[in-house]
C-alpha cells in the first residue's frame, strides 16, 4: 500500500508541474458551447490534441465533436460538464482531473494519469495508466485494466472487470501488472452475479480494500474483545471498540438479550443492569454469502462512592487532586482504578472557589509635563491589603499615592488586593506624559506653503507641548535669518517675519527648548 501512495504522490507532483510550467499555455472556458468554438475560450482555441505542457480548464458545459488526444493537462472544474461522442485518449504523459461531470459516448482510453473526484460516464474504460478514483465511474460495458493501477476509495459501476498483465510493458504506473486497491465495484444487472469475469495473467486485487456493492470480498470482523465498565448509567458505542482496520458495516447482536443493546446504532446502555459479564456478537457479511464474526465481552464492575469538600482561592488554581488538575468550581469526580476490577471507588470533590475581581483603579493623569504630580487611587475595600507595583521598582501598600511622573517612571502600574487569604485579579493603569522633551520627537523637514490646508505650517507646540518657553528661528542658505518665533507667536507658514513669502528651497532651523536645542533643515515647496 505504501507503494501506491508514493505513486499517487508523484502523479500529483507531475500534474502540478505541468500546470505551472514556464512554457505552458492555459486555456480556460468563459462560456458554454462546442470545444472547437473559439468564443468560449479566454486564450484562443485549444487543439483537439492537447499538447504536452498545455492546460485546458473547463468550468462550463462543453461538447466535443472530434476525437481528442490528451498529452498535456485537461481539468474539468466542479461546475464543468464535458460531453464527447468521439474517442478520447489520455496518453502516457497526459493528465486529466475531473471535479465535474465527464461524459463520453465512446471508449475512454487512459494510458496516462486520471484523477476523478466526481462522476464519469462511459461505455467502457481501457487503461494502462494510473486512475485515482475517489468519485464514481459508471460504465455500460467492461472496465479493461492491463498494467494499470486503480486506487483512492471510489466506486466503479461495471458488470465486467477485465484484468491482465501488460505484456511486461511498464507505463505510467511503473508496473506491468494490473493492480486494484480501495474501490467499490458494483453491477446493476442481476444477470451478472459478479464483475470478476476475465482475470488472467498477473494482477493484484486488495481483498481488504476492494468490495462488491459495498460487500467486502474478504469480510473482517476483527478479533475478540474483552473490556469492562463500572456499574451505573453508562453508554458504550460498540463500534468504537473495533480497531480501525475492521469493516465498520457489520451488525451487533446480544447473546443473552437484556434489551440494553440498540442494534441499529450499536450502543449498549448499562443503566439498570447489575454487575456481571454481557456478551455481544459482531457479524460482517461478505461477498457471495461469506461472513465473519467476533465476540465482545463487557464486564460491569461495582463501584464505591466518596464525597469531600474544599474551599480555595482563585490564585490557588489549579487544584491538583487525585491526578486531576482542577480550574473550575463544582463537583469533580475521579474513578480510582484497582488492578483487579478497575472500579474500586469513585471519589467526588465539591470544590468552591473564591474569585476576587480586579479592583477599580484611577489616576489624575496623563500629566502635561515631566515632573508634574500625579495621583493614583485604588477603591477602598474593607479589611483588604493593597499592593501597587510599577516601573523602576515602584511599590506601595497604600490605596492613595501621589508622586512626580517623569520619563523614567512613566508606564504600566499594577494594583491588586488580598482579602481572607485570597488574592484578587490585577488591575493596570497606563501613566504617561502628553508633552515630550526635545530628543523624543521627530521634527518635520518639509512644508507645502500653498494654503491648501495640508502641511501649510509648522506648529512647534504640536511637538514640544506647552511646558517650557522656546525659541524657533529659520535662516536661508546664505545664513540670513528670515523668521523667528517664541511661545504664543504666529507659527511658521512659509512667510518671513517681515511678511514676505519665502521662495521654494532649503532653509535651516534652530529650536531652543529648555536646556536643549535642535537644528536641521526644512524644504519649502508650493
Amino acid at each position: 500500500m505504501l507503494t501506491n501512495k508514493l505513486k499517487a504522490f508523484w502523479s500529483f507532483a507531475f500534474f502540478f508541474g505541468l500546470i505551472f510550467s514556464a512554457n505552458a499555455t492555459v486555456y480556460t472556458t468563459i462560456g458554454d458551447g462546442s470545444y472547437n468554438n473559439c468564443t468560449i475560450w479566454d486564450n484562443g482555441c485549444p487543439n483537439n490534441n492537447i499538447q504536452q505542457g498545455d492546460t485546458v480548464i473547463i468550468n462550463h458545459i462543453v461538447s466535443a465533436n472530434s476525437s481528442m488526444n490528451v498529452q498535456g493537462t485537461l481539468i474539468l472544474g466542479v461546475n464543468g460538464v464535458f460531453n464527447t461522442s468521439n474517442t478520447l485518449e489520455v496518453t502516457t504523459v497526459g493528465v486529466v482531473v475531473n471535479q465535474g461531470n465527464f461524459i463520453t459516448e465512446n471508449t475512454l482510453n487512459i494510458n496516462g494519469t486520471f484523477f476523478n473526484e466526481a462522476t464519469v460516464t462511459a461505455p467502457s474504460v481501457y487503461t494502462n495508466g494510473y486512475i485515482c478514483n475517489s468519485g464514481t465511474i459508471t460504465l455500460t460495458d467492461e472496465f479493461y485494466a492491463h498494467g494499470a493501477l486503480i486506487d483512492c476509495g471510489g466506486t466503479i459501476e461495471t458488470c465486467e472487470l477485465n484484468m491482465n498483465s501488460n505484456n511486461n510493458a511498464v507505463d505510467v504506473t511503473g508496473s506491468a501488472t494490473a493492480e486494484l486497491f480501495n474501490q467499490n465495484l458494483c453491477c446493476s444487472d442481476p444477470g451478472f452475479p459478479s464483475p470478476f469475469g476475465t482475470l488472467e495473467g498477473d494482477y493484484v486485487i486488495d481483498s481488504s480494500g476492494v468490495s462488491f456493492c459495498s460487500l467486502p470480498l474478504q469480510p473482517d470482523a476483527g478479533i475478540d474483545i474483552n473490556t469492562s465498565t463500572c456499574e451505573g448509567a453508562t453508554q458504550i458505542n460498540l463500534y468504537s471498540l473495533l480497531s480501525s482496520d475492521v469493516d465498520p458495516n457489520g451488525t451487533f447482536s446480544e447473546v443473552n438479550p437484556t434489551g440494553s443493546l440498540d442494534p441499529t446504532t450499536g450502543i449498549f446502555s448499562s443503566a439498570g443492569l447489575s454487575s456481571g459479564t454481557y456478551t455481544f456478537i459482531y457479524t460482517v457479511a461478505g461477498y457471495n454469502s461469506s461472513s465473519d464474526e467476533s465476540e465482545i465481552e463487557i464486564t460491569i464492575n461495582p463501584i464505591i462512592y466518596s464525597v469531600s469538600e474544599l474551599v480555595a482561592c482563585s490564585s490557588d488554581l489549579p487544584i491538583e487532586w487525585n491526578g486531576l488538575s482542577l480550574n473550575d468550581a463544582g463537583s469533580h469526580s475521579v474513578t480510582l482504578m484497582s488492578m483487579n476490577t478497575g472500579c474500586d471507588s469513585v471519589a467526588t470533590l465539591d470544590l468552591s472557589v473564591t474569585f476576587l475581581d480586579a479592583p477599580s483603579v484611577s489616576s489624575s493623569g496623563p500629566v502635561q509635563c515631566s515632573g508634574d504630580l500625579i495621583e493614583i487611587t485604588i477603591e477602598d475595600i474593607p479589611n483588604a491589603e493593597f499592593h501597587w507595583n510599577g516601573p523602576n521598582g515602584y511599590f506601595s501598600e497604600e490605596p492613595f499615592n501621589e508622586f512626580e511622573l517623569n520619563y523614567t517612571n512613566q508606564g504600566t502600574y499594577a494594583a491588586y488586593y488580598s482579602l481572607n487569604s485570597c488574592v484578587s485579579e490585577i488591575a493596570e493603569l497606563e501613566l504617561g506624559i502628553e508633552n515630550f522633551e526635545i530628543d523624543e520627537f521627530t521634527f518635520p523637514n518639509v512644508i507645502t506653503a500653498n494654503n491648501d490646508g495640508v502641511n501649510d505650517e509648522i506648529v512647534v507646540e504640536d511637538y514640544i507641548g506647552y511646558c517650557e518657553e522656546f525659541n524657533f528661528s529659520i535662516r536661508d542658505r546664505w545664513g540670513n535669518q528670515v523668521f523667528e518665533q517664541e511661545r504664543g507667536e504666529e507659527s511658521f507658514n512659509g512667510v518671513s517675519f517681515v511678511g514676505e513669502k519665502l521662495p521654494e528651497g532649503v532653509y535651516f532651523y534652530h529650536l531652543s527648548y529648555g536646556m536643549k536645542s535642535l537644528s536641521g533643515f526644512i524644504h519649502i515647496f508650493e
